[in-house]
């Protein structure tokens, strides 16, 4: 059975959900309780974890990581609103591996979940297993070196970006491309939004 790895930058993931989906939590509401947590994101993990599945199917998934500085915060009423804190656990309960990046200092965490994503891919695509498929979960432009260096590995790549927060030019750079919403909405139309 052919080998296949599927990375998610969940950072850029969830914030374009959040600016195409959802109302961020205003001043007074000041949410702090997981159950509002997990209701905001629980089903595009659901989605996520079963769409990774389908564009994987027929491959053996031997890297399913998702990569977030789950303790990044806003602030609400003076307050750090730490909206990932659950994420971690919505993640493992849909099969991924979640891959904590750290900031240093605040606003100083800009790319880290991408060069850590990077550094796993190319690891594993360049290790002793070799990889027929990498189902890539991105938005920005920074990863068309990756693209770029998969693909002249002979693996195909697969992108599922999120509209209005996707470079174009990472449609062009892949084999496929798909709209995380267009397949959303096939599986479970309240995500699709």
């Amino acid at each position: 059975m052919p080998n296949a790895m599927i990375l998610v930058d969940y950072e850029t993931f969830y914030r374009a959900r959040e600016a195409n989906t959802r109302p961020w939590p205003h001043q007074h509401d000041a949410p702090d309780h997981r159950a509002y947590l997990n209701g905001l994101y629980a089903p595009d993990i659901e989605v996520l974890g079963g769409l990774s599945a389908r564009l994987a199917c027929g491959y053996r998934t031997i890297l399913r990581n998702a990569y977030a500085n789950f303790k990044m915060f806003d602030w609400i009423n003076n307050r750090p609103f730490h909206f990932l804190s659950t994420a971690p656990g919505l993640l493992t309960e849909a099969g991924f591996a979640p891959q904590a990046v750290h900031c240093y200092k605040r606003n100083e965490h800009r790319n880290a979940a991408d060069i850590a994503l990077v550094v796993d891919a190319m690891e594993t695509a360049c290790s002793a297993t070799p990889i027929e498929r990498a189902v890539l979960v991105v938005g920005d432009s920074d990863y068309l070196a990756l693209i770029r260096a998969l693909r002249s590995r002979g693996i195909e790549v697969f992108v599922v970006g999120m509209r209005d927060c996707t470079s174009n030019l990472l449609k062009t750079a892949a084999d496929r491309f798909f709209w995380f919403e267009e397949l959303a909405g096939a599986t479970h139309p309240a995500v699709a939004a």
